[in-house]
């Protein structure tokens, strides 16, 4: 039986990006069942170039979703998706859905055909999705990660796992809270290099997202969020330090988190989850520092 997949995009001012996003879809090999596309209050013509190739493809939703002012890298994207899941999709009998950015151009046409295959090969696979890349002068730079990890821009999921971890929650952190939820439920996780995104418009360059230095903000709250051991965010801390804008953006990374840690703020998993990604933060710890076995695959901070 044909398995069947729907897309889920939430976008926000993104004409200078949208319209490669729509023709790397239409190129595949295998197409979605339905595409929602959500407009979150743009300001530019992203809108409008989405309603015309709607008006195209029948299989193309395009949705206007008002109730967001401000744009949320975390919360505010996932709510956007949500209004388009629960009260745009028309397809019952889905297989997999896949949250996808409006910013990307994938490279491949069998993207979707490949990484089906990959779910069918492996019945525990619960998240897959490609690698994300930028252009730096000229030349394709991968974005570092460790292979377990499928970045927010390019998420597919398997129905029965995503029902499994109770969906996507709507806040900083939540595309490595479905996954270290996912692998503590006994599913797998995985990024395929061997299929590229082009991302366009690096994560968290955006004004509407605070810019470039409020990403050492917000990845600090998902850090919080998320429960990751206070060990492994100090080792975070200090990795970040060797990173531009070096201390500055170490600093702001670190202040962020312990107004959070002394706040008390509650974390976004629960007890079982937090546990397995401590265990885990602690076996990749002792990776880096030489003196243990590599059993999760590539250590990347």
């Amino acid at each position: 039986m044909k398995k069947r997949y729907v897309i889920i995009t939430p976008v926000k001012n993104e004409e200078r990006y949208v319209e490669y996003t729509i023709q790397s879809i239409i190129k595949q090999t295998v197409l979605p069942a339905q595409w929602i596309i959500v407009d979150d209050n743009s300001s530019d013509t992203t809108f409008s170039i989405v309603k015309r190739y709607a008006k195209k493809y029948p299989w193309i939703t395009a949705v206007s979703y008002k109730k967001s002012i401000a744009r949320q890298s975390g919360g505010g994207v996932i709510r956007a998706f949500y209004y388009g899941f629960q009260n745009f999709l028309k397809i019952e009998d889905w297989h997999y859905v896949v949250k996808l950015d409006g910013d990307i151009s994938i490279d491949s046409k069998e993207y979707f055909e490949g990484i089906f295959k990959m779910f069918r090969d492996n019945p525990k696979l619960g998240i897959a999705g490609g690698i994300c890349y930028f252009i730096v002068d000229g030349k394709k730079v991968l974005e570092e990660h460790p292979f377990w990890h499928v970045r927010g821009p390019t998420k597919i999921y398997r129905r029965k796992c995503f029902e499994d971890i109770g969906g996507l929650v709507p806040a900083l952190g939540w595309d490595g809270i479905d996954e270290y939820t996912a692998m503590a439920k006994g599913w797998a996780t995985k990024s395929f290099k061997e299929y590229l995104i082009h991302h366009l418009e690096p994560t968290g360059s955006k004004k509407e997202e605070g810019g470039s230095i409020d990403r050492f903000r917000r990845q600090a709250i998902a850090s919080y969020n998320t429960g990751l051991w206070t060990i492994y965010v100090l080792f975070q801390f200090l990795h970040l330090c060797s990173k531009k804008p070096y201390v500055i953006g170490a600093i702001y990374f670190i202040f962020a988190y312990l107004i959070n840690y002394i706040k008390n703020e509650p974390v976004m998993v629960d007890r079982a989850t937090k546990n397995f990604i401590r265990k885990m933060n602690k076996g990749r710890l002792l990776v880096i520092l030489g003196i243990g076995n590599d059993i999760n695959g590539e250590v990347w901070l």
